[in-house]
């Protein structure tokens, strides 16, 4: 190990300049590397700088690096194709890593997963094959045509792992870049198309639906509207929202730096559920995971993949019938040399889902895949993560007084579950992250946080509602709300905000998607509301528990 260190004049010539060598390397984690310069005259400087001592970087493996993509789950039902609707094109934008990337192999999977009681079984298939005609990767205004084993064209069977297409663009992509996938793709009339996506207008992604390729075409490289028979305003961002199809499982090669790469075994509170499209952030990230993994702060943004779903249980995941994701994996790990996996590190967030009245069988859930996945991967660090818990509310969680824990989500079941993740009872884990202390009230454990003790997000600039009677779904605030965000103000709660718009002089004209009588006085304060059904977290909530869960706890995350 050693620190070269250099002082220059104003032109750039060197004054003084040395090197410090230590007898071995440093291990990996965090250090703070601190220098002082000083003179006689009593003047002195410090400098402090956080460093990271890394693995060592890789620039040809194949790593998991995109930030929003996920595996195909979605409703109990594929979709239909429809008559002159059959030929389908998706354009889905994703993050790119803190390097840069210059080699891509992408996925497509021919199965779905119903993200309920079953999840994550890969139980759907559509009875038919699903022809992908075309696919680009898109960086800026130039596509790069993605080949499938010298075609540019795929046939998926029915309930098959799917194909592998190969990107090489000729050109480094920048560091934490932003680009997207085109997936023209189509069956006959009457038959099931593929899903896992649901479009999000405020990032431009857009579906296309047209008879023919031809026609189907003609969008596409017109970068048209969205076509209106499959993207209706009375769906978008609500779980009738038509579901299209993308690539799941994403690698790269390029400068990866040696940085933790996280695979994730994840439910709904992991995954997203609540956040349907329109609360994404520019990067694709929905969820307080992701967000979190993402997250510039601490040891910098971790890449990653989830290999779960909403509904998700540990009991069901890598077992029986939901194996075809871990065979996808297998591939990837092949395209590497002797053996590397795209990842680093396994974090399981999966529990919430497996709840039981005895918490021995609760954790034995839990501890059971930790054990599959160890063996698995038996050379990989695991990490789990403490479960959320569950209570009501009769004043819309304003206060943990008027909250009641839902059983078995309490201190004498949950309790002893997380318990077990912390001290790490059954052997298999190599850490944990106590989600579940950024979920709860930090006094009165085991309950919601209130949204009264959170951070104001606005305030009411002028009165909305009138009588009490007379109905309204726009008011005005001294800051912009998010759109896909549900906030809570005195009484009223309910409905996303839909368009936040400025005013010109400092305040902004807010819509929601539902309407109300209850009159909002002069200067009230606005939250984000917490959750609407006592399980899953707001997507405002969801933004704060990623925000709870520290930076810090990412050093844990490195091998």
């Amino acid at each position: 190990m050693k620190i070269t260190y250099s002082l220059t004049d104003s032109e750039g010539t060197e004054i003084v300049g040395s090197e410090v060598r230590m007898p071995t390397n440093l291990p990996v984690g965090e250090y703070t590397l601190t220098t002082t310069a000083s003179n006689d005259d009593g003047w002195s400087r410090t400098f402090s700088e956080q460093l990271e001592v890394t693995s060592g970087g890789d620039s040809d493996r194949w790593m998991f690096f995109a930030t929003g993509n996920r595996v195909p789950g979605g409703t109990s039902t594929l979709p239909t194709a429809g008559s002159g609707l059959n030929y389908v094109a998706s354009k889905l934008f994703f993050g790119t890593p803190s390097y840069k990337t210059r080699e891509f192999r992408l996925h497509w999977s021919g199965f779905g997963i119903n993200e309920g009681g079953t999840a994550p079984q890969e139980l759907l298939a559509p009875g038919n094959s699903v022809v992908i005609d075309k696919a680009f990767l898109v960086v800026g205004v130039n596509k790069y045509p993605i080949d499938f084993s010298g075609s540019t064209s795929a046939t998926i069977a029915s309930g098959a792992n799917g194909v592998w297409g190969y990107c090489l663009p000729g050109a480094d992509i920048p560091a934490e870049s932003v680009i997207g996938v085109i997936t023209e793709y189509h069956t006959g009339v009457g038959e099931k198309l593929l899903y896992g996506y649901r479009h999000q207008r405020e990032r431009g992604e857009k579906i296309w639906a047209a008879g023919d390729l031809a026609s189907l075409e003609a969008l596409v490289n017109a970068d048209a509207a969205s076509t209106a028979a499959i993207d209706t305003n009375a769906s978008y961002n609500s779980f009738t929202q038509f579901q299209c199809f993308g690539p799941d499982f994403m690698l790269a090669k390029g400068d990866w730096d040696g940085r933790p790469v996280a695979l994730v075994t994840c439910d709904s509170h992991g995954e997203q559920r609540n956040e349907i499209a329109a609360s994404a952030d520019t990067r694709r990230n929905m969820g307080f995971l992701r967000r979190w993994l993402d997250n510039p702060g601490g040891i910098g943004r971790i890449p990653y993949f989830f290999m779960g779903t909403p509904g998700a249980k540990a009991s069901q995941e890598l077992a029986t019938n939901a194996l075809k994701r871990w065979a996808i994996l297998d591939e990837a790990i092949a395209f590497n040399t002797s053996g590397k996996h795209p990842f680093t590190v396994i974090l399981n967030q999966l529990g919430w889902n497996d709840n039981n009245a005895s918490s021995a069988t609760w954790w034995n859930a839990i501890n059971s895949l930790n054990g599959r996945l160890k063996a698995r991967f038996p050379s990989v660090k695991i990490i789990g993560l403490t479960v959320f818990g569950k209570a009501s509310s009769t004043a819309g969680y304003a206060a943990t007084a008027t909250q009641t824990v839902t059983s078995p989500y309490t201190t004498a079941i949950l309790g002893l579950v997380n318990d077990n993740i912390r001290s790490n009872a059954g052997g298999n884990l190599d850490g944990y992250i106590d989600a579940f202390a950024a979920w709860s009230d930090p006094v009165d454990s085991y309950k919601w946080r209130p949204y009264l003790g959170m951070p104001q997000r606005g305030t009411f600039v002028e009165q909305a509602g009138t009588d009490g009677t007379a109905t309204w779904n726009t008011f005005k605030t001294d800051t912009q709300l998010g759109v896909g965000f549900e906030y809570r103000f005195g009484t009223v709660t309910g409905g996303v905000v839909t368009s936040s718009a400025p005013n010109g002089d400092g305040t902004f004209t807010n819509t929601r998607s539902l309407s109300f009588g209850a009159v909002v006085p002069t200067g009230t304060p606005v939250y984000f509301a917490v959750t609407n059904d006592g399980s899953h977290a707001s997507p405002g909530r969801t933004v704060e528990i990623a925000d709870l869960l520290q930076q810090s706890d990412k050093t844990k995350l490195i091998v």
